[in-house]
């Protein structure tokens, strides 16, 4: 008899209970699929469908300075940057980088500007956002390691011979092609509004999750 309570003892111990543990974290997983952004593994989750559903080739490359309203105010929908990839995601989510950012611009300073604060291109600066992440956001590993980049990551490199170009995207849900278990990017470097296999293509200068 006591050994049976023992082999019942045993099997509780070794078996049953890690798969109750494991029942429980897959439950927790799944509960996290919300539409509820001031979750942040939630927010990444709706960040990534977001950017993918932005994917358009058509959009043209053109960074002249355009008036836009505020808050909330776009540059033509057939036209955009690197930047506008970002600005137009969180907007699907009801984040509006352009206002959230003039008014850390105005509030703390410390941001990347060519004159006074301008609602029209501030928040459409790649050192903009990045100092805007750094303070609102959490900073994460550069290290080109493919686990450390998740979908909904915010991503920035240096670009050109001399490092002197800033681009940025958004890791999104879609599995590398390289052979590792990284995840690709959506990004517009002058082809519209793509995804590509290229987080690692350049330098990155800046990795966050906001």
């Amino acid at each position: 008899m006591k050994k049976i309570i023992k082999n019942i003892f045993l099997l509780t111990m070794y078996f049953l209970l890690p798969l109750s543990i494991m029942a429980l974290v897959i439950h927790d997983n799944i509960s996290h699929e919300c539409n509820d952004i001031s979750c942040l593994h939630c927010r990444a989750h709706l960040l990534s469908n977001a950017a993918i559903s932005l994917v358009d080739e058509t959009i043209k490359y053109d960074g002249d300075y355009y008036k836009i309203n505020y808050p909330m105010g776009d540059v033509p929908d057939s036209i955009g940057v690197c930047t506008d990839v970002i600005i137009r995601a969180y907007r699907k989510l009801g984040v509006d980088l352009q206002q959230l950012i003039h008014e850390d611009i105005i509030q703390n300073g410390g941001y990347n500007l060519s004159k006074s604060p301008d609602l029209c291109i501030d928040h459409r600066r790649v050192p903009n956002i990045q100092t805007f992440m750094e303070r609102n956001g959490i900073s994460l590993s550069i290290l080109p390691n493919p686990n450390n980049y998740l979908p909904g990551d915010i991503v920035t490199w240096k670009m050109g011979r001399y490092e002197e170009l800033n681009h940025i995207g958004i890791v999104v849900d879609k599995k590398s092609t390289k052979g590792h278990f990284g995840y690709q990017v959506m990004h517009n470097i002058g082809g519209g509004q793509v995804i590509e296999d290229c987080l690692f293509n350049w330098i990155i200068s800046g990795h966050y999750r906001y």
